[in-house]
């Protein structure tokens, strides 16, 4: 009788396949491109926020029913390559949405390509304008503008008695904006300012010594950095050598996140005007809430990406719900005026552009309990600066 029940059961699930498939659900996908070669720690740690979110949304329930799945790709820091894997992502993933990048000459290709495809794409680093100008009605994005940044960048150098400046920024798209932006936002407040030398270089392959001599040369009474990523320490190191950053002041945009400031330990400078990322004493009890569950999870703190990382996939997720479907335009549709909750307080997506109303934490660079480190630090509302 067993062996007749056994016999029976085993004929009726390889003639119902679909049995088993009905008991799991199938996850929605989720596509996340970062710069995993050529900004390791960055997309490591925006990895990380992304995959905590993950694990909340999914222990509630998942979304309209389903859980999500991340899949995540390398863009390698290269615009073709960017697009390269957002269309692999699409073609044999089949997934729904796109999320992540954090260079601005990848964000923009992604963009375009999220036109042409008609695929939502989430993108949670801030920069260039061009993002947002025109609007893509299939793109949003989570940190701030370049010409923001710029403008509050331009009020703390207007306080500053210093009249000459020098600007050093690498010949990417980032550098080329933040630059073009800081000048003219700057020269509106302070027009008695002057721009005495403006040094650019490769991406990851910066001349420190020779920068360095050209920007000690032209005597600046200030300097604008748009230094980052491995070209830093080699800067930092070699403009103490020649006294450069002697009595004169340093505005360092981004440069005081963790993934930038940290490894470079004891040398890290003292003082720079910088934004960054803070967990810890915010007056954001969210956020430091966030930090523990982060801690507990990876067995380290939060580094800067990853709260962007975090409160992505939860727009992605509030998108969704939104949708109430997983159509990719729907979910386009839905994340242009959205408002999702997140650590900092409800975030809003602009219906006109998708640009969301994320401020910056200003301050400098400073060290607590022998850590490099944003200190002194504010969190500005970006609506002001507009």
């Amino acid at each position: 009788m067993n062996r007749i029940l056994a016999s029976f059961l085993a004929f009726f699930f390889l003639i119902s396949p679909a049995f088993a498939a009905e008991s799991e659900v199938d996850p929605i996908l989720i596509g996340e491109i970062n710069s995993y070669t050529s900004l390791t720690d960055y997309s490591k740690d925006h990895k990380n926020g992304v995959d905590l979110a993950l694990e909340e949304i999914n222990a509630h329930g998942g979304v309209i029913g389903r859980p999500l799945k991340v899949i995540s790709r390398d863009d390698k820091g290269d615009a073709g390559e960017g697009v390269r894997v957002a269309q692999e992502l699409l073609d044999r993933d089949h997934v729904v949405v796109l999320l992540g990048t954090v260079f601005d000459h990848v964000k923009l290709a992604v963009s375009n390509l999220a036109v042409r495809e008609k695929v939502p794409f989430f993108c949670t680093s801030g920069g260039t304008d061009k993002f947002i100008q025109p609007p893509n009605p299939y793109a949003v994005r989570l940190d701030t503008t370049m010409s923001t940044m710029m403008k509050i960048y331009a009020q703390q150098a207007a306080k500053l008695p210093a009249k000459s400046w020098a600007i050093i920024i690498p010949t990417l798209e980032y550098g080329t904006a933040m630059a073009e932006g800081f000048k003219r936002e700057l020269s509106k407040l302070r027009p008695d300012v002057v721009f005495v030398v403006e040094q650019t270089y490769p991406f990851g392959k910066l001349d420190a010594g020779a920068s360095v001599a050209a920007l000690a040369a032209a005597k600046p009474d200030a300097i604008f950095s748009g230094v980052l990523g491995s070209d830093l320490s080699r800067f930092v190191r070699q403009g103490r050598l020649r006294e450069l950053f002697k009595d004169r002041t340093v505005l360092a945009p981004w440069m005081a996140f963790q993934s930038y400031i940290e490894p470079l330990g004891k040398e890290a400078p003292v003082g720079w005007i910088a934004n960054g990322m803070p967990y810890y004493n915010t007056g954001f009890p969210a956020v430091e809430r966030f930090a523990q569950r982060y801690e507990a999870k990876f067995g380290k703190k939060p580094k800067d990406s990853a709260l962007v990382g975090y409160m992505g996939l939860k727009s992605v997720a509030a998108a969704i719900q939104k949708a109430d479907s997983f159509d990719r335009e729907k979910i386009a549709q839905a994340a242009h005026g959205l408002t999702f909750e997140t650590p900092i307080g409800p975030l809003m997506y602009r219906a006109v552009d998708g640009q969301s109303n994320l401020g910056i934490w200003l301050g400098k660079t400073g060290f607590k309990d022998g850590t490099p480190m944003l200190v002194d630090w504010t969190y500005i509302e970006p609506v002001a600066h507009r």
